[in-house]
């Protein structure tokens, strides 16, 4: 899959999240929205819904 598509998925949906955009207790759109919306495959989706769990390490 291709990995900068991936990290440009889950970087735009950070972002929505940190802007209040997506409020951080509303549930995010299906993988089907999500996927009509950027294009792509589900499975590009779900890989970086995936990307999105993992904790973020800070400095």
């Amino acid at each position: 899959m291709n990995s900068k598509l991936i990290e440009q998925i889950t970087e735009t949906l950070i972002a929505e999240i940190k802007t209040g955009r997506i409020d951080i207790d509303q549930m995010l759109p299906s993988e089907r929205e999500l996927s009509i919306r950027f294009k792509t495959s589900r499975p590009s989706i779900r890989e970086a819904l995936t990307e999105l769990q993992k904790p973020v390490m800070s400095n």
